[in-house]
């Protein structure tokens, strides 16, 4: 038998050559000082990461605190700075450096922008870096309510003018215990469909702060002599009331009373204090007026009342509240509606401007017109600066008539200023699903029904982004009025309320 002696080369094992042995070892530590390096890199990287973010929400933050302070720079610097330092950063400590200004032009933006000079690290400095220097800023801003009712220095009908000025509304406030099918959700206690102090239905949007309107005064203004005249103040009844004069009805007891402006424009809240308020501070007039249903008519009724005379020691927003329950020392009592106008001048050329917020309570009432016409009413005025954003109307118990009408049909329009139309969703507060228009036109009686009677119709806009005005920014309501038979004149007793979506105070980008 033959065996083979040839060797399997393939199973021969090999041996290391001459100082192989340390390759290994030298490669590690060759590759290890800049994995070390790498490790500590990305640990400086990630610790000022962090603290830029941390200088960025401290920046967020005192932006915001600020703001709302404004125009008064010196007390949203104060706020701003304290908001930062409960987020750890105190100017001139630990080489923090923090400022506070005015946005230039704005008075209602606040850039605060934070540095530290002299951040840290693991590694970096160790071999041989610099200190990092890292900076944030933020701006705030805060977006005032929008005005509503009235570009001008007045608010409502002047019968007594020459020319007489009718705008076609009064301004308005029901007594505590009307029906809020009526027209008003937040001045009557009773819900819908009942009456007098013992309503069956309670009123869960009830308020006892009545309504508000502001007088703007300008800041070239101050030194001037401001005066706020009230008119037919008190709830005198008429016969008839639709269609005459103030068209007061039923009992209603008011006051009246002025508030100094203060430095908060973005809360007026916080005006209507005692030492706010100009009750016997008026150089004429009471500063703050209560007026019982029906008293006192030689005084007030379808006459000018000067409310408070006074000089006007500082601008922004005096406001006016007006209430008809919740008044100290009266007991709550009225079932009918109060109608009044208001007006607002300064001595010098240049007048205040006079409007509602929040929310405006009004009568409108057209006596003596038949047929098929239309009425237009100012709404709201919108800035620019609104562009891009959605616009709501709300609109309570739009399309009330007379009850004797049994064939008119009514429908509301929202204008652009200009009178350029716009499209809208509009639904009942409350619903799941709305309707889209591309004109904006709803019909809210027909044959002579409310078709939203004790609700609330809300009518949501989208401003375009290319939305621009000048000296006109004003957006209004135009109603139609079609069928109107003799005897049944127009007439809606209604709250509408507008205002810009969004957090009114917020970051922007700059």
């Amino acid at each position: 038998m033959h065996v083979s002696h040839h060797h399997d080369r393939s199973r021969q094992r090999k041996g290391r050559a001459p100082g192989e042995h340390g390759y290994v070892l030298v490669m590690f530590a060759l590759l290890l000082v800049p994995l070390l390096l790498f490790v500590g890199l990305a640990v400086d990287v990630g610790s000022w990461y962090n603290r830029a973010s941390e200088i960025q929400r401290a920046a967020d933050a005192a932006a915001l605190a600020g703001v709302i302070w404004l125009p008064d720079e010196a007390t949203a610097r104060t706020y701003a700075l304290q908001a930062a330092a409960r987020n750890g950063f105190v100017d001139g400590v630990n080489n923090v450096t923090i400022t506070v200004i005015k946005v230039a032009d704005n008075d209602r933006r606040l850039r605060v922008t934070i540095t530290d000079s002299k951040v840290p690290s693991f590694l970096w400095q160790t071999a041989g870096g610099k200190s990092i220097n890292l900076t944030r800023k933020a701006t705030g801003e805060y977006v005032l309510p929008v005005p509503l009712g009235s570009p001008d220095n007045r608010m409502g009908n002047d019968p007594l003018a020459s020319p007489a000025y009718t705008p076609n509304l009064w301004a308005s406030i029901s007594g505590p215990y009307t029906d809020k099918n009526n027209g008003d959700p937040y001045s009557t206690k009773c819900g819908n469909g009942s009456s007098g102090t013992g309503c069956s239905q309670t009123n869960g949007e009830y308020r006892n702060t009545g309504y508000v309107f502001v007088v703007d005064v300008p800041a070239a203004s101050v030194g001037q002599t401001l005066t706020l005249s009230v008119y037919d103040a008190g709830n005198y009844p008429r016969a008839n009331y639709p269609n005459v004069e103030t068209a007061d009805n039923g009992t209603v007891n008011t006051q009246f009373e002025f508030f100094r402006a203060d430095n908060t424009p973005l809360s007026l809240a916080d005006n209507e204090t005692s030492v706010n308020s100009m009750s016997g501070k008026c150089s004429t007039g009471p500063g703050k007026q209560y007026i019982a249903d029906s008293a006192s008519a030689s005084t007030y009724e379808n006459k000018w009342f000067t409310l408070c005379q006074v000089t006007a020691d500082m601008a922004g927003q005096w406001v006016l509240q007006v209430r008809s329950s919740g008044i100290t020392g009266v007991t709550d009592a009225g079932n009918g509606w109060n109608q009044y106008s208001l007006k607002a001048t300064l001595s010098g050329s240049t007048q205040p401007a006079l409007y509602a917020v929040t929310d405006l309570s009004l009568f409108n009432n057209l006596p003596g017109l038949t047929g098929t016409f239309n009425a237009t009413f100012y709404l709201s005025e919108l800035k620019p600066s609104n562009a891009g954003k959605t616009f709501r109307v709300s609109l309570f118990d739009p399309g009330d008539g007379p009850a004797s009408d049994t064939a008119s049909t009514y429908k509301v329009n929202i204008l652009q200023p200009g009178a350029a139309t716009t499209g809208c969703t509009y639904r009942i507060r409350g619903a799941s699903t709305g309707t889209t228009l591309t004109t904006c036109q709803i019909t809210t009686r027909t044959g002579g029904v409310n078709a939203y009677n004790g609700l609330w119709l809300d009518i949501d806009m989208t401003i375009p982004t290319t939305y621009a005005c000048t000296t006109d920014c004003w957006w209004k309501v135009k109603y139609d009025f079609n069928n109107i038979t003799s005897g049944n004149s127009p007439n809606d007793r209604t709250v509408w309320a507008a205002r810009v979506l969004g957090d009114p105070v917020h970051l922007v980008e700059e």
